[in-house]
C-alpha cells in the first residue's frame, strides 16, 4: 500500500471497487473504521446485499456521489484515528495553540496593571469605580455590569484581574481580525462572522447560613474565574491547574475551531437542505406529470364523447341540408347556426396540431 491520503472521488471510487472487508485488509484499517470515514464525507457505499448481487450477475444501483466545495482540498487518510473526532479537534487546537504563541507573544503576557486599555475596558472600569455599581441581588458579595458594558460578574477583589484578562483577550481577538459587540446586556464575540455570546464571571460556593430558627443558603464567589461562551456548546474556561491568564492562546485557538466548524457545519446543513428542495422539487413534478397522465386519460374520453357527439350531429345536418329543397332563408340560417355549433363541440375541427398540444403537460 503506496497511496496514503485519499479525495473523496478516491475513496468512493475504492468502496465501490471493492467489500469493506478486502478493502481494510489492503489498507489496514478495520470495516468499522471505513465506514465512519465514509459517514463523515458524506461518501455514499455499497449497502448490505450489494456485493451478492453482483456475484450472482444481478443489476445493482451505484449511488451517485454529491459533489461539496467543503471538501474540495480535503485529503483523507485511511486509518481508523481519522475517524475520531475527538483526537482530531485536540490535534487541530494543539496546532493552532502553538501557532497564536508563537505569532503573537507580547500579548499573550498579561501584566500586572493595565496599559493602554481597550475602550470596552476604560468603560467597564468606570462603572465599577462609580456609585451607579451594585451587587447582584442573588450574590451580595459580587459586583456586576450594566447593560450596554461587557458581561463581567466577580467579586470586588477581583474587579481587577478581571478588567486585563478581558482587556488582554479583546486585544489578541482584534489582533487576529475578531470583534466585540455589546447588544444590551449581551457581549458578543465575532469570528469570521460567527457571533459567540461570552460572558466572564466568577465561580460560587454555596454557603448555609443559620439566621435564629431559619435555615438559608448563599453563592459566594469562591475565587475562580472563568470565560463563558453562553449557547449550545456552553464551553467555560476556568482558573485550575494552569490560570486563565495561562489560557488565553489556547482559548483564542478554540473559538477559531469553532467558528470554521461552524461554517463548514452551517454549509453542510445548507447543502444537505438544498439538496432535499431540489429532491422534493423532482417528486412534486413527477407526482404532478403522473396526476396530468390520468388526467390526460379523462380528457380524451371527454373528446371522444364529443366526437361521437359531433359525428352525430354532422350526419344530422347533413340530412337535413339533402332534403331542403326550398330557398327560405330561415332553413339556410338554421343550418349556418347548427354547422357553427358543430365547430364548437367538435374538438378536431380546428386541426390535430391545436388538439394534440391540449394533451401536453405544463407546470403552470
Amino acid at each position: 500500500m503506496d497511496k496514503t491520503e485519499f479525495t473523496r472521488q478516491e475513496i468512493y471510487d475504492l468502496v465501490w471497487s471493492k467489500p469493506f472487508s478486502s478493502l481494510a485488509k489492503i489498507y489496514e484499517i478495520s470495516d468499522t473504521g471505513l465506514r465512519k470515514i465514509c459517514n463523515k464525507y458524506e461518501i455514499p457505499f455499497p449497502k448490505t446485499g450489494h456485493w451478492q448481487k453482483v456475484q450472482f450477475g444481478k443489476k445493482v444501483d451505484r449511488e451517485k456521489l454529491v459533489l461539496s466545495d467543503k471538501w474540495t482540498e480535503t485529503k483523507i487518510t485511511l486509518s481508523d484515528r481519522e475517524t475520531s473526532e475527538k483526537d482530531h479537534y485536540l490535534t487541530r487546537l494543539a496546532r493552532l495553540t502553538k501557532v497564536i504563541e508563537k505569532e503573537h507573544p507580547n500579548l499573550l503576557e498579561i501584566p500586572e496593571r493595565l496599559t493602554k486599555p481597550d475602550s470596552l475596558i476604560d468603560q467597564a472600569k468606570a462603572y465599577f469605580n462609580s456609585k451607579e455599581s451594585t451587587s447582584h441581588w442573588r450574590y451580595s458579595s459580587e459586583v456586576h455590569t450594566k447593560s450596554g458594558l461587557l458581561s463581567i460578574a466577580v467579586a470586588k477583589d477581583n474587579v481587577p484581574r478581571a478588567l486585563r484578562f478581558m482587556d488582554a483577550f479583546i486585544k489578541l481577538g482584534r489582533k487576529r481580525g475578531h470583534q466585540i459587540e455589546i447588544s444590551g446586556h449581551d457581549t458578543v464575540f465575532i469570528v469570521d462572522d460567527e457571533r459567540y455570546k461570552i460572558r466572564f464571571r466568577e465561580q460560587h460556593t454555596r454557603k448555609t447560613i443559620q439566621t435564629g430558627t431559619w435555615t438559608q443558603s448563599e453563592l459566594i464567589p469562591n475565587g475562580i474565574l472563568s470565560l463563558k461562551l453562553d449557547n449550545l456548546y456552553h464551553k467555560e474556561w476556568k482558573d485550575g491547574k494552569i490560570l486563565l491568564e495561562k489560557q488565553l492562546a489556547k482559548i483564542m485557538a478554540a473559538f477559531e475551531i469553532r467558528a470554521e466548524d461552524d461554517k463548514i457545519e452551517r454549509a453542510r446543513r445548507e447543502a444537505y437542505w438544498a439538496e432535499q428542495k431540489r429532491l422534493d422539487e423532482i417528486r412534486k413534478k413527477e407526482a404532478a406529470i403522473k396526476a396530468w397522465e390520468l388526467k390526460k386519460v379523462d380528457i380524451l374520453l371527454k373528446h371522444s364523447k364529443k366526437w361521437n357527439q359531433a359525428k352525430k350531429l354532422s350526419s344530422f345536418i347533413a340530412e337535413i341540408e339533402m332534403r331542403n329543397n326550398s330557398s327560405s332563408g330561415k332553413i339556410v340560417d338554421w343550418i349556418k347556426w347548427a354547422k357553427d355549433r358543430l365547430d364548437e363541440l367538435d374538438p378536431i375541427s380546428n386541426g390535430l396540431d391545436i388538439f394534440v398540444e391540449k394533451y401536453e403537460y405544463s407546470a403552470d
